[in-house]
């Protein structure tokens, strides 16, 4: 279902998708009406601010090699079955989708960055065909309950949010920690990739991310068994 939109807001769609395809098609294929709504709403249907932003992603994308790969052939088949990344059949109260990257599935040394990345991208493209999720973006929660140091991987971190920065869906984003010393370094971490007012990183513990933790847990364990 395609998001209803404004006459001004359809205009500014229209002159988006002729400016990318005068501009980029020669380097990645045409843009759909969707592809264009979702840059726009970003972007608050700010035509030249949307195109910057679709130049990012699509540069990101190519170098960290996320334009072209198959959910269904390995290795990525087997990194989408671990749970590690993953978009809940639920929504907050302000109809955000939430995403959730569990630390503590995520082995640095049997994962490569680039098939961690596939598997996050395809989920993501896959929740913000969307036109709620479009509008309304997405809360993503970094997990990091029953984690170690050995979990944490600073670089694929840094690229995960050049990603969601760059494709303009992160709301908002929570870590949950049990251990405070690894949070405070990995919060440390975080922010010094944060330089827009669209982003907030803000954390909570256990008690206080009830609501979006103890769901994922649930869905976490029917989807993909027990931790």
């Amino acid at each position: 279902m395609a998001a209803t939109l404004t006459p001004e807001q359809e205009e500014a769609t229209k002159d988006f998708i002729e400016k990318v395809n005068a501009k980029f098609r020669r380097k990645w294929g045409p843009v759909s009406w969707s592809t264009a709504v979702r840059f726009l709403y970003a972007r608050k249907f700010d035509v030249l601010r949307a195109l910057v932003l679709y130049e990012q992603h699509g540069l990101t994308r190519q170098r960290e090699g996320l334009s072209c790969f198959d959910p269904h052939k390995e290795p990525l088949h087997s990194e989408l079955l671990t749970g590690k990344f993953t978009i809940l059949p639920k929504r907050d109260a302000t109809d955000a989708a939430i995403a959730v990257f569990t630390a503590h599935k995520h082995q640095p040394a049997s994962s490569t960055h680039q098939v961690t990345l596939q598997g996050v991208v395809y989920q993501l493209d896959a929740a913000l065909q969307n036109p709620v999720t479009q509008k309304a973006g997405i809360v993503f929660i970094y997990d990091m309950s029953n984690s170690k140091y050995s979990n944490f991987d600073y670089d694929l971190s840094q690229k995960i949010l050049t990603l969601l920065k760059v494709s303009k869906s992160l709301r908002n984003d929570i870590g949950d920690d049990q251990d405070s010393a690894l949070f405070s370094s990995s919060c440390n971490f975080f922010n010094c990739f944060i330089h827009s007012n669209d982003l907030v990183l803000s954390a909570c513990s256990l008690d206080l991310a009830g609501d979006y933790i103890f769901p994922i847990i649930v869905y976490m364990n029917e989807c993909c068994g027990s931790s």
